[in-house]
């Protein structure tokens, strides 16, 4: 699915890959249909038993970023990306 003007696919604006896990906090409601083309293997979770690839964070203050923070870097594999709204 495109994304915004560009027709870009937000999964690939992410650079999110082939068997990557991506985690979510405080979705939205539209964010799953964003990225609804996720690579082969890849998948979307809400809150990931294990280390994620790319973690996504829907947050509307920085105070709510900073108490996530902690919950994201434990996640977070060490060739992570962090992606904050």
């Amino acid at each position: 699915m495109p994304a915004g003007y560009s027709g870009t696919p937000l999964a690939k604006k992410l650079v999110i890959e082939e068997g990557q896990r991506v985690a979510m906090n405080g979705d939205p409601g539209h964010f799953q249909a964003l990225v609804a083309s996720l690579p082969e293997g890849s998948r979307l979770v809400r809150n990931p038993p294990a280390a994620c690839q790319t973690f996504v964070a829907f947050t509307p203050t920085v105070e709510r970023f900073e108490k996530l923070l902690p919950r994201v870097l434990a996640l977070l594999s060490a060739e992570g990306s962090v992606w904050v709204s």
